[in-house]
């Protein structure tokens, strides 16, 4: 997989545990904007096979 990391459209996320940051994160990646934590489906994303109503399978399931 390749991505270009030399952008200004870089976001990176720190924040304390049990404050919410998974939920926050994982909203942000139901954006066509923006690629889910897992590396293969932001590949998938980045190719365009992958739907909302897979993201949101994964995020429930865990699984797609």
């Amino acid at each position: 997989m390749n991505f270009n990391f030399n952008t200004s459209n870089l976001v990176v996320f720190q924040f304390p545990r049990y404050a919410g940051g998974k939920f926050v994160i994982n909203c942000l990646g139901l954006s066509d904007n923006m690629v889910l934590q897992s590396r293969s489906l932001a590949q998938r994303q980045v190719d365009g096979t992958i739907s909302l109503e897979d993201k949101k399978k994964y995020i429930i399931d865990g699984q797609i």
